[in-house]
């Protein structure tokens, strides 16, 4: 979902963090400055590290 940012020249990531109690995933986007990529990936790194491994929700149909 960060492709728009790409085409206005500005880093950007999506970050799982939890599910939600219909086990949907839940995310946070992460935007930063025009060439602020180091910050931007520093930030969904700690974000990662924060939550433990991500665990994939049941495939349910």
């Amino acid at each position: 979902f960060s492709q728009w940012l790409n085409l206005i020249g500005l880093p950007g990531a999506s970050v799982p963090i939890a599910l939600s109690n219909e086990s949907l995933p839940i995310g946070v986007q992460i935007i930063g400055r025009p060439f602020e990529d180091e910050l931007v990936l520093a930030v969904a790194e700690a974000l990662e590290h924060s939550r433990g491994p991500w665990q994939s929700p049941p495939l349910d149909f």
